[in-house]
């Protein structure tokens, strides 16, 4: 059996992978592989590069939010998505140099990410505890 401490540790690589996923998915709606075999390669690139850019924002910033979120017991499905929206849209705007245009699209996959954490966080680290809103 898995200690809870253990299973943190856990939702700190799977969470990552949700809004690396999705963006994932859509560039392969917006980009279409003429085969699957031709887009096997560029898209496995594509995800493991998400993936780093998730959990390097999750590194830096969700893992702060998530301590002080807990000392404040301040967990809620609505704050994961608003502070997951932060956390992802914020670092990608200023490292577009201002070009606030990028804020809401990464802000999106973010509170994605925010929202995966949340049930992750619910549903398999806290199943025990009653849901507050």
């Amino acid at each position: 059996m898995q200690t809870q401490n253990g299973r943190v540790i856990d939702l700190f690589f799977v969470v990552p992978a949700i809004p690396a996923a999705f963006f994932t998915c859509l560039m392969i709606l917006k980009y279409p592989p003429r085969t699957i075999s031709d887009g096997v390669a560029p898209f496995g690139m594509l995800f493991f590069f998400a993936y780093l850019a998730a959990s390097a924002h999750m590194l830096v910033l969700g893992i702060p939010a998530f301590l002080l979120g807990k000392r404040l017991d301040a967990i809620r499905w609505w704050s994961c998505i608003i502070v997951g929206f932060v956390i992802g849209s914020l670092p990608m705007a200023i490292w577009m140099q201002g070009e606030w245009v990028v804020f809401v699209p990464w802000g999106l996959f973010g509170a994605i990410g925010g929202l995966a954490f949340w049930l992750l966080w619910r549903f398999w680290i806290r199943f025990d505890q009653q849901v507050r809103a």
